[in-house]
């Protein structure tokens, strides 16, 4: 009697070990935000952010917003929107309007949506920006060609803005301050992380003729202290000559 026990536990046990695991259906493992750590800064490829560069930090009612500038893609409007900061044109300004979990839009100089720093300047598109993805920072405009001080931050993807809004920032932290964003919040201060010099210097024309267009229309402004020198013009004539032996 024993020995047949044994044979029907050996058989029962051999068939539980050659048995096929049982299969997992799909989703009934940890889901992926379980197992994958979110964050408000979305990876990017673009090569602003690969690389460093500069940075610009909004302070808000409702916290900081850290924005990487792309001033490998859009450089004309980085240096634009950076000596705005630098002269304190954006500090108490607000954001005038909030389009649902879309959008916020700020930097009006009037509060209303249409105000402009006294100065336009062209679109800068390129295929590697697009409005693929939350945190993208934009340029508002009238039309083609007419940037200015007007900004705003997405969401969420956005196409419909593709060739028509230059994209010159990147939301690295503080989305969720972004989201809580409401029409009236002000703009407290931007302060640039980095050293812009290199970048001023070489738009240096462009920056004088947008400060004097600045001080044609806004005194509240700070000076601009640190105005870039343009690079001294290449001469192709000969050099100085060595001097002769003694």
């Amino acid at each position: 009697m024993n020995a047949c026990i044994r044979i029907v536990v050996l058989l029962a046990w051999s068939h539980a070990a050659a048995a096929p695991a049982a299969r997992q259906e799909p989703g009934s493992g940890p889901s992926a935000q379980e197992t994958t750590k979110t964050s408000d800064a979305p990876e990017t490829d673009d090569a602003s952010a690969r690389t460093g560069g500069l940075q610009a930090v909004l302070t808000t009612p409702r916290g900081e917003i850290r924005i990487q500038l792309l001033s490998d893609e859009a450089p004309v409007a980085v240096a634009s929107f950076v000596n705005l900061a630098q002269r304190g044109f954006y500090d108490g300004l607000t954001f005038d309007r909030v389009v649902g979990k879309t959008a916020v839009e700020g930097g009006c100089p009037l509060g209303k949506g249409i105000g402009w720093p006294g100065y336009k300047f062209e679109d800068e598109f390129t295929d590697a920006l697009r409005h693929d993805r939350p945190g993208r920072v934009s340029l508002l405009n009238a039309g083609p060609d007419s940037n200015g001080c007007r900004f705003t931050i997405t969401m969420r993807s956005m196409p419909t803005m593709d060739e028509r809004n230059t994209i010159f920032g990147q939301v690295r932290g503080g989305l969720e301050a972004v989201q809580r964003l409401e029409p009236g919040d002000a703009i407290e201060s931007v302060r640039i992380v980095g050293d812009p010099a290199p970048l001023l210097t070489r738009f240096a024309e462009r920056v004088e003729t947008w400060n004097r267009a600045l001080d044609a229309r806004y005194s509240r402004l700070r000076p601009a202290s640190n105005q870039p020198v343009p690079p001294p013009p290449s001469s192709s004539g000969p050099g100085p000559a060595a001097p002769k032996p003694g």
